[in-house]
């Protein structure tokens, strides 16, 4: 924490926290559509969905392609193929 480097701006972002995935160090966050994963330390954001407002995201530490998101108004979401398809 001694010193700190900008990122690139979140699109779309009502970010209501960070997710850092413990292996491979990708970020990820959530907003206006969903979830925000960065694989370049913040350099680039990119929307997955599920195309709804997201408050919270976390990657499976095992494999990273498996997402749990969990939208503004409770419903939980099941990524298994990188953000392709959500399930309820």
């Amino acid at each position: 924490g001694n010193a700190w480097q900008p990122t690139a701006p979140v699109p779309g972002m009502s970010m209501s926290g960070l997710y850092v995935h413990p292996e491979s160090g990708n970020l990820y966050t959530t907003g206006r559509e969903g979830v925000y994963p960065s694989t370049d330390q913040g350099e680039s954001w990119t929307a997955l969905g599920p195309d709804e407002p997201t408050a919270l995201v976390a990657a499976d530490r095992g494999d990273e392609s498996t997402l749990m998101a969990v939208a503004r108004g409770g419903q939980v979401y099941r990524n298994d193929n990188g953000g392709e398809t959500w399930l309820r």
